[in-house]
């Protein structure tokens, strides 16, 4: 990716290439919820810088900073055994201001950021408001995910780093174990100089880009877990009752349409307080359990416009689903079957289990 000023001179682009970890609370008692919950605090910062000289990518540079949490600052035993941290690293770490301070002048300007993955970014994006840092300067973000996907065998899926490595025959370093921050971007970084960047870049597909399609500030976010299926979690009122976060007030009933992969997003409405966007991701939990992450968002303009391009493409696939002219109508849904008999009732008035806030 290449950029001119008015005067037609070369302008170099720096491709960052980030990978972070970051500790979490134990409890959801202790999660910090001002000004909104943070679900994870930055502890390591690690980055790659590569150049483009003509299409060419090159290491050029590496940066890595380990940072002394501010909110959640007893390290994780799960967070611990991953990284490989201590807790005497993470309490003579640097102050997160002071870190991405430096980051930021390391990066320069303009720059790309790379990550493998969707979490970083808004990980990031979260820990800077948190902090009250102007996060303007991140600008161009991309995942390098689904430009591995679309350059090899073309599949829609998430896929490990390690994967990726292993296709590009690129081997691991003993004195580079992974789960280190600059480690984890360096490894990146090599799998990133076996694509074609520019032509992924340009080729850059809705299902690429980074959740949301940018950074909506979450009002709050809760996991539930018990469920049978995706439909019952939908159909059952914890995920299906959504209230203004304002005045309390129940707000009508929410036609989900599919962001991504195991992703809802839904826009609802208060007459007094304006519209919220809400969220809801599946996974599966220890054991198999199917657990469903819902997050709350204020509807800004950009959220409006996100989902409404979400909206459209949905009912383009099956017009029966759109709402009716009225506001808070009901979207029709289709009658299903119910085979092997009711359900218990016992397992009807089973309510869901509110777990740690995870994304």
């Amino acid at each position: 990716m290449r950029d001119y000023d008015t005067e037609t001179e070369f302008v170099r682009m720096n491709y960052i290439v980030l990978d972070m970890e970051w500790n979490q609370p134990y409890a959801p008692v202790c999660v910090e919820r001002a000004p909104f919950p943070l679900i994870g605090e930055i502890i390591q910062i690690g980055a790659v810088m590569l150049s483009d000289d003509g299409g060419r990518l090159e290491i050029i540079d590496e940066f890595k900073e380990t940072i002394s949490p501010t909110y959640y600052t007893k390290l994780h035993k799960g967070v611990k055994k991953v990284t490989g941290l201590s807790q005497s690293d993470i309490s003579n770490g640097r102050p997160f201001p002071e870190a991405i301070f430096d980051f930021r002048i390391w990066c320069g300007s303009p720059c790309v950021l790379l990550t493998w993955g969707r979490d970083d970014i808004p990980m990031l994006l979260d820990n800077l408001f948190v902090h009250n840092i102007d996060a303007k300067w991140i600008t161009d973000c991309y995942d390098l995910q689904p430009i591995y996907n679309a350059q090899t065998d073309g599949q829609k899926q998430q896929r490990a780093l390690s994967l990726a490595m292993e296709h590009f025959e690129i081997a691991l370093d003993e004195d580079r174990p992974a789960h280190d921050a600059l480690n984890d971007a360096y490894y990146t970084a090599q799998v990133c100089m076996k694509l074609d960047l520019d032509r992924g870049i340009a080729e850059y597909g809705s299902e690429g880009k980074f959740d949301l399609g940018g950074y909506f500030t979450h009002i709050s976010s809760s996991l539930y877990s018990g469920f049978e299926s995706r439909q019952a979690a939908l159909c059952d009122r914890k995920i299906s009752v959504v209230t203004c976060p304002v005045c309390g007030k129940t707000m009508p009933y929410p036609l989900w349409v599919k962001q991504s992969g195991s992703k809802k997003i839904a826009m609802c409405h208060c007459e007094d307080h304006g519209d919220y966007m809400v969220r809801v991701q599946f996974f599966k939990g220890a054991g198999g359990v199917l657990k469903a992450c819902k997050t709350l968002y204020k509807a800004t303009d950009e959220v409006k416009a996100y989902y409404n391009d979400k909206y459209e493409l949905f009912i383009s696939r099956d017009p029966s689903l759109a709402r009716g002219e009225e506001d808070g109508d009901k979207p029709r849904r289709r009658r299903r079957r119910h085979r092997g008999g009711r359900r218990k009732k016992a397992a009807e008035a089973e309510t869901p289990v509110v777990e740690t806030v995870s994304e």
